[in-house]
């Protein structure tokens, strides 16, 4: 339900202004910092709404701008959110005692969406007698830990939440059960024993509640609550099991004994399914936070994110509120995000966040497929298939309805596009799809579905017979058995969950990764742990798919995502809270990370989706190990002020009360479990300090040991570290030294440093690179479904550049003098030579695009195109990206295309796009031509022939191109992977090249405004 733009909005019983000023209307929050000296609620709220009252001028009562207060936070955070035009929420941005004012975005954060804890065991090399139920015991199990979850809810009769057997409630909980839509004081027991529910915001943007769809209450209708709290702290529950009897066994939380406190804060998008994902607004998570410090938790799992921002620190809730949350000792670990694998996507990165990436466990679910030749292809199910007879088999391509797909969707099964004519009885290979495949073959008839992925992942249960297969192996065979098969046939053969398999962990392809864009001096995320096809309890209102077609009802149902890592890595902070009280929350951080393992229970390197091994910033340290964390001889710790120090070093101030000195250490000195620099020179050195405190033996003595990272040296000083008791702590420098010979300067090195006592092995990873570079994403989902996996000994799966177009624009716009971000969204056909040139999928320019304006860009320079059309405005990706750049003050230079001399061929014609067309300089490279009556003929500089040209053939009232710039024969540097000719006989290796065309004129321009900008930045 979308907010109905000449209705009028109803706060309590408050009218609130006039259909123009509703219009311009958003909920922004107001940052100030901490309360200081003692105040009445009533004192705090007439504070704030002196703000409210100074901004909306004589034309508005004190009574009307109250009634546009959203929240008052009023416990431990100071501040409020309320409904502001942006000129408004300007004013009160300059006014006295604000931090920050931000828009409370209502798609910004969003949920990141058994077996595991015996894996966890297997993994350590210990028995789950000597491991686990050793800490368990130690800990109590966690009884008197409380855990706060900020997530959709809770299922409160699931078995998972029973008391029976536990103490007490602890005496210092303060919190409440409030009471709502079907949840009542009696819901809360000796196990859930607080629950609230947050919703002013979500209805300040979206309008009343629709409570069809949700209950207004900390009741969960999702799912993803249900499932996150009972991962933390769920009671040991026999003979659970997913839909079919998948992963049957004991189900159990991570710290059985804790207490759980629930904040609802996310509720259904209006016109969205919940399979879509839930919205949770960013003033109410900051009033979940307020409550949950006041209520006295000890611990806060967050599975909720967004992308990170430059704006980071000054306009996030989770970053704001952790931060006052760890100032009380309250430790606060958050998912990192499912955006991977995609690197510079990790999310959460504060320094104070514990931040969890996502892995697998020794489970699969095995669905054989059999070919109508007798050939077994392996794939994975949660579906319960009965055993059938061949069916006729086709790939969903060959059996569209016509016009209902082009050649980018083409076989994805998309919802309306099969023919039941073609369909019907029949087993239909969908090249990918997702969840919805399943469902478009059941509309046509189809008896079973074989779903490609790009890393056999597995879909969620499904309705109709299905399982998935990875493009890498099983697609291709099957497409391939299709294609030279007169009649070919296939079965699905009945799943079964098999243990055991290896290797394992695998990190999970969707886990975020790093760099950290924000500030890729700390490394993120912190640690990773399981997140793949994790079983726990989940809410009788939901099902398994969370669609409205999908009317089943369980209590038990598995998911992935690094929102069921997070509540893993909760858990065993609980655990650890309870053995070690006085521990900070770096303390614990540090415990975790530094006695995690990089290796899988084969004792090889942790791998990733793709087969490689995985490195830092995949998994952090490593994968956590419970049971070692209790003693992990020496931990890196950290206060409030060492956080506050930290943020000066971002120019940063969130605490009015610190005073920054002149000279700020570098954020790199942060006392970190893990070491990043992202900067160091090339030939020179960069030195940092840590501090470790001894918490194993009192009398005890640690070596060093130093893998350095390729092409830099690391040199630590002392190399042993002597401790006489507990509690006692030791410096060293680390001086890190960038070789002249670095090889891939722009890209990351991983090494790591331990210190051992021959009990204790303390082990910190390390991240360095030389780059200007500051950011860098590449784009691929879309490629990928249109032409399945890379090739990737064509090019690399990551940023780096195998074509050497993206690295001369690159080189062209700021080699060497201006700082630069890329993003890679061109890719090599399949087939063809590089010389014949990439293809950039469309949707991949879109996701850079709203990349880019998160990552805070000031330029952005695009050397591609297409060829202009009448649906010029409304279907080209770089226009409509390019429309929401410059919305927010980003300034877009285009190449005008290479279609010239021919009239009306100019490309990127948008009015807001600066548009380059391309010309010589005075530069020729002579090379006469003798003809034979004695005449030398040479070239003088002209025009770029290959510039394309007007009329705008979009809208010839607008006249493009822009202006003109050098474009013709431009050196600059040149991908070391590719060659001059980009031809597969060409094994030249050059480091600057000469090209031609818009594509080198375009970031001539961009880097004029890049200067411009600087000059005159308003």
């Amino acid at each position: 339900m979308k907010k109905n733009p000449e209705a009028t909005l109803l706060l309590g019983k408050t009218l609130i202004g006039t259909k123009q000023h509703l219009e311009e209307t958003k909920v922004y929050v107001v940052y100030l910092g901490e309360h200081s000296g003692e105040k009445t609620l009533k004192e705090i709220e007439d504070h704030h709404c002196s703000f409210l009252h100074s901004v909306k001028g004589s034309t508005t009562s004190k009574e009307d701008a109250r009634a546009s207060l959203v929240h008052s936070y009023k416990n431990v955070i100071n501040g409020f959110s309320a409904l502001l035009t942006p000129q408004e929420a300007d004013m009160i941005s300059g006014m006295e005692g604000v931090i920050s004012v931000f828009h409370s975005d209502p798609h910004e954060i969003k949920p990141h969406t058994t077996r595991s804890w015996d894996f966890v065991s297997l993994l350590e090399g210990t028995s789950l007698i000597n491991s686990r139920k050793e800490v368990l015991q130690n800990a109590s199990g966690g009884k008197d830990i409380i855990v706060g979850v900020m997530d959709s809810g809770v299922w409160p009769e699931s078995p998972s939440f029973n008391d029976e057997g536990m103490e007490p409630v602890p005496k210092s909980w303060k919190g409440i059960c409030q009471e709502g839509v079907a949840f009542n004081a009696s819901h809360c027991n000796r196990k859930l024993i607080g629950a609230r529910y947050y919703l002013k915001s979500y209805e300040a943007n979206f309008g009343p509640l629709n409570e069809t769809r949700d209950f207004r209450s900390p009741r969960d209708v999702d799912g993803h609550g249900t499932h996150t709290a009972a991962t933390v702290g769920g009671r040991r529950v026999a003979n659970a099991s997913a839909i079919g009897g998948f992963a049957k066994g004991t189900a159990t939380g991570g710290a059985p004994n804790v207490r759980i406190a629930i904040y609802k804060v996310c509720w259904p998008v209006p016109d969205q399914s919940l399979a879509e994902g839930n919205t949770c607004l960013t003033d109410d998570i900051l009033a979940a936070f307020d409550d949950a410090i006041a209520d006295g938790v000890h611990v806060l799992s967050v599975s909720l994110g967004s992308k990170p921002r430059t704006t980071y620190y000054t306009q996030n809730a989770i970053a704001i509120g952790s931060l006052h949350a760890v100032k009380r000792s309250i430790i606060v670990a958050c998912s990192a995000g499912n955006d991977g694998p995609t690197a510079s996507t990790v999310g959460n990165v504060a320094p104070w966040i514990i931040t969890v990436g996502a892995s697998s466990i020794d489970r699969v679910f095995s669905s054989p497929i059999m070919l109508g030749n007798g050939m077994i292809v392996e794939g994975q199910t949660v579906t319960p298939i009965r055993r059938r007879r061949l069916h006729p088999l086709v790939y969903a391509g060959d059996v569209e309805i016509r016009g209902t797909t082009a050649s980018d969707t083409t076989g994805l099964c998309l919802p309306g596009t099969l023919s039941r004519n073609l369909v019907r009885g029949k087993v239909v290979l969908c090249r990918s799809g997702g969840m919805k495949a399943p469902m478009e073959v059941k509309r046509a008839g189809g008896v079973a579905t074989i779903l490609g992925t790009p890393f056999n992942e597995i879909q969620v249960s499904s309705f109709l017979d299905s399982t998935t297969v990875a493009f890498s192996y099983g697609l291709n065979t099957i497409q391939t058995y299709i294609q030279n098969e007169k009649i070919p046939m296939a079965t699905l053969l009945p799943g079964n969950t098999l243990i055991g398999t290896k290797p394992a962990p695998v990190m999970a392809p969707f886990s975020s990764k790093g760099p950290n864009i924000v500030d890729p001096n700390i490394l993120k995320p912190d640690i990773t742990a399981p997140g793949f096809n994790i079983l726990a309890a989940w809410s009788e209102a939901s099902s398994p798919l969370k669609l409205p077609e999908d009317r089943r009802v369980v209590k038990y149902n598995m998911q992935s995502g690094t929102s069921m890592s997070c509540p893993h890595v909760s858990a065993v902070i609980a655990l650890l809270k309870s053995i070690h009280p006085d521990w900070s929350s770096a303390a614990i951080r540090s415990a975790l990370m530094t006695t995690s393992t990089i290796n899988n229970v084969v004792g090889r390197p942790i791998t990733n989706a793709t087969g490689n091994d995985a490195n830092p910033f995949e998994y952090g340290a490593g994968h956590f190990s419970p049971s070692r964390a209790v003693d992990p001889g020496l931990i890196y710790d950290a206060a409030y002020n060492d956080y506050v120090m930290y943020l000066c070093s971002q120019n940063i101030s969130l605490d009015s009360s610190f005073n920054c000195p002149e000279k700020v250490p570098a954020a790199s000195n942060l006392n970190y479990p893990s070491l990043a620099i992202a900067n160091i020179k090339l030939g020179s050195s960069r030195t940092v300090r840590r501090v470790v405190t001894n918490v194993g033996k009192g009398n005890s003595t640690y070596v060093l040991a130093v893998r350095s990272p390729p092409g830099y040296v690391v040199d630590i000083v002392p190399k042993t570290l002597r401790f006489s008791k507990l509690g006692e702590k030791r410096k060293f420098n680390i001086t890190v030294r960038a070789e002249s010979s670095v090889e891939r300067r722009n890209e990351f090195a991983f090494g790591w440093y331990t210190w051992t006592d021959g009990v204790h092995a303390v082990r910190s990873p390390i991240a360095v690179s030389s780059a200007k570079l500051i950011g860098a994403r590449y784009h691929l989902e879309s490629y990928e479904v249109n032409f399945g996996p890379l090739n990737e000994t064509r090019d690399f799966r990551s940023p780096r550049d195998v074509d050497g177009h993206g690295t001369h624009t690159a080189a062209t716009v700021g080699g060497r003098r201006v700082a630069n971000a890329l993003a890679i969204v061109c890719w090599p056909v399949p087939d063809q030579s590089l010389a014949e040139g990439n293809t950039c999928p469309t949707e991949d320019i879109l996701v850079a695009f709203d990349d880019a304006i998160a990552d805070g860009v000031h330029v952005l320079s695009v050397s591609l195109g297409s060829k202009p059309r009448t649906t010029y405005y409304t279907q080209n990706a770089i226009a409509i990206g390019s429309l929401h750049v410059v919305k927010r003050n980003i300034v877009v230079a285009c190449s005008a295309g290479n279609n010239g001399p021919t009239s009306s061929t100019v490309g990127s014609v948008a009015s807001w796009i600066i548009t380059v067309g391309a010309s010589s300089i005075d530069r020729i490279f002579s090379s006469p031509t003798m003809l034979g009556n004695g005449m030398i003929d040479e070239p003088a500089p002209v025009m770029a022939p290959l510039s394309s040209k007007g009329p705008n053939i979009v809208d010839p009232n607008i006249f493009e191109l822009d202006i003109t710039a050098p474009g013709f024969n431009i050196l600059a540097a040149w991908s070391e992977a590719s060659s001059p000719l980009k031809l597969p006989e060409d094994r030249r290796v050059v480091e600057y090249n000469m090209q031609s065309g818009t594509s080198m004129s375009c970031p001539h321009v961009s880097a004029v405004i890049a200067l411009l900008k600087s000059i005159h930045p308003d």
